[in-house]
């Protein structure tokens, strides 16, 4: 377990209200042992969290408090059979691996939008899936198992489902304004981090706005010695910073239609001495500095419509989203050859992800004699559009450039690639002798 200590304290605190209301807001309602918790995530219908026979977990935002979680893998350090791995250095965080399969083949998912992919090549570009804030967050639902035939083959290891705040989810019933700012610290990385979240509305428009500024280094380690190259134990020095800012904005249309819109932009940045790789030889070449660069950001929009347009507990929505993932980083290295002598070389990568897309899904229960049935009718689409560039460039201490017919730049790992996915699905969920055969 990595030294931590994490101070989290809540600066100002204010509710404006109506009337007088003890009713507590939604994310203290999953965690009372009197209220049921609901999950849409393990079989495309709300369900309750005690009826699924699949391995689920349920991580609320008290529980992220509590746990005093920085990042994604603080986040499920006490969730059996998954983890997240990495050092949390230039490249950031790896994604999650559940019961051994990680990667690709676990779908991540931020209000319904899928995290961008990883991709990796060579040693100057490492594209990873952490694009996400932890205090941005208001629940983390987790599936073990695969699940490919709800979601496809993204979902062979499981499914890691982020869900941000709703307004109306944060402000208690009757409030019209409710604040929080929350400053922390943790040692064993010297994060410095401020949260500040702000709901104003009322029964028909509600908007929340969650805005979190992080500044970190390097994590400590138990290595003694110091200095530069293979030999050195301490972590090599980092710098990061991110910024998240987050928006909601709900309008009741009348009794049982709600429109949603969300806004929300992620990013950070991280600038690393890698000491460790100070005057190493590789192939006759010394490099006797290499100094690294990255910025990961990732931007979203999420228009939701829920409703019961037609009889009682017969639900509707309609979700249509786009989001741009990118992830951009920079290697500059001092070098000494045989071939070429002192001279610098740098190396740029460029991964970037855009996706868009359209799910609608209509859940209605239905009686037949003494059969139960919940019908669900879906239809996803989502258009992926994957680019990758990669340039770099030699020039001796004068600047002057080294021409070398064995590196060409720019150029492309792959080719500018688009990819359309469009499903249709039917789901019948059958109860017999009250519920209790499904």
């Amino acid at each position: 377990m990595r030294p931590s200590l994490w101070l989290l304290s809540s600066l100002f605190s204010m509710s404006l209200a109506a009337q007088d209301t003890s009713t507590t807001d939604a994310a203290q309602e999953t965690t009372d042992d009197n209220t049921e918790v609901l999950t849409v995530v393990a079989t495309r219908s709300e369900q309750k969290l005690s009826d699924i026979p699949a391995a689920v977990s349920l991580i609320t935002s008290e529980d992220i408090l509590e746990q005093g979680a920085q990042d994604i893998r603080d986040l499920i350090r006490y969730e059996p059979g998954i983890s997240v791995s990495g050092t949390g250095s230039q490249w950031g965080l790896d994604g999650f691996t559940i019961r051994g399969i990680g990667g690709n083949r676990v779908l991540t998912t931020v209000d319904g939008v899928r995290v961008s992919d990883e991709f990796t090549f060579g040693p100057f570009l490492s594209s990873r899936r952490d694009f996400v804030d932890v205090d941005s967050l208001n629940r983390v639902e987790i599936v073990r198992g695969p699940v490919s035939s709800l979601y496809g083959s993204d979902a062979m290891a499981g499914v890691v489902a982020f869900s941000t705040f709703s307004p109306r989810q944060y402000l208690h019933e009757g409030d019209t304004m409710r604040t929080n700012v929350r400053a922390g610290h943790a040692s064993s990385n010297n994060l410095r981090a401020l949260t500040g979240r702000l709901a104003l509305g009322n029964e028909n428009l509600a908007s929340i706005l969650t805005v979190t500024s992080k500044q970190s280094n390097e994590f400590a380690n138990l290595g003694e010695v110091d200095g530069f190259g293979p030999t050195r134990e301490l972590p090599d020095p980092l710098d990061s910073s991110g910024t998240s800012i987050s928006s909601k904005t709900s309008l009741q249309l009348a009794d049982g239609h709600d429109v949603e819109l969300k806004l929300e932009r992620y990013s950070n940045d991280s600038e690393t001495m890698v000491y460790s790789d100070y005057n190493t030889s590789v192939r006759g070449t010394v490099v006797t500095r290499r100094d690294a660069t990255s910025n990961r950001e990732r931007q979203q929009f999420v228009l939701t419509y829920r409703g019961a347009p037609t009889m009682s507990n017969n639900r509707f929505e309609v979700v249509a989203y786009g989001q741009t993932s990118e992830t951009a980083q920079l290697t500059t290295e001092d070098r000494t050859s045989q071939a070429y002598g002192e001279h610098h070389r740098s190396r740029s990568s460029n991964f970037e992800q855009r996706v868009n897309g359209l799910n609608a899904r209509s859940s209605l229960p239905l009686t037949f004699g003494a059969m139960e049935h919940r019908f669900t009718l879906g239809l996803d689409y989502l258009n992926t559009n994957l680019e990758n560039q990669r340039d770099g460039s030699s020039t001796y201490p004068d600047g002057t450039p080294i021409l070398n017919p064995f590196a060409t730049f720019p150029t492309r790992d792959f080719p500018t690639t688009t990819v359309t996915q469009t499903a249709l699905y039917l789901q019948d969920e059958i109860s017999l002798f009250d519920s209790r055969l499904k």
